[in-house]
């Protein structure tokens, strides 16, 4: 048994022809990698059949405080830079992409969950994902 608010589980499904995370101003952070796994980038370049070289030039930004990311940054497009009517890199999308919506600053108080609920519509209904399923999610 456990203290976390969540520890009943929490519900999320991601809602048909939503879309809003992947339009969302800001970064989308990308895992380095490493000890023999591939980094984010690798994994995108190599599914879109594209040079490693050329995908970093194309997409992936770097400074001190974030890292690696990706950013769009085109005037008529704001979100993730793969996403164009539909996320073109899907089945190798970045960790953030996958963890969404369990990452550690939004599981970490009902207000935050309920907060992020405003934005997101699958959050609080679907699949019911236990306290174990939301830990190992939250840690990747």
């Amino acid at each position: 048994m456990t203290d976390a608010w969540y520890g009943n589980g929490l519900r999320f499904e991601c809602q048909p022809d939503c879309h809003k995370c992947c339009l969302r101003e800001g970064i989308v952070a990308l895992d380095p990698g490493g000890s023999g796994r591939a980094s984010d980038s690798e994994k995108m370049a190599e599914h879109l059949q594209m040079p490693h070289s050329e995908f970093r030039r194309r997409h992936v930004h770097h400074d001190r405080v974030n890292g690696s990311y990706l950013e769009d940054g085109a005037p008529d497009h704001s979100g993730c830079p793969l996403w164009r009517n539909g996320c073109s890199v899907y089945p190798v999308r970045p960790t953030q992409c996958r963890t969404y919506p369990f990452w550690p600053e939004l599981i970490k108080s009902p207000e935050k969950w309920a907060e992020e609920a405003l934005f997101c519509p699958g959050m609080n209904k679907g699949k019911l994902f236990s306290f174990e399923e939301i830990e190992e999610i939250s840690k990747r």
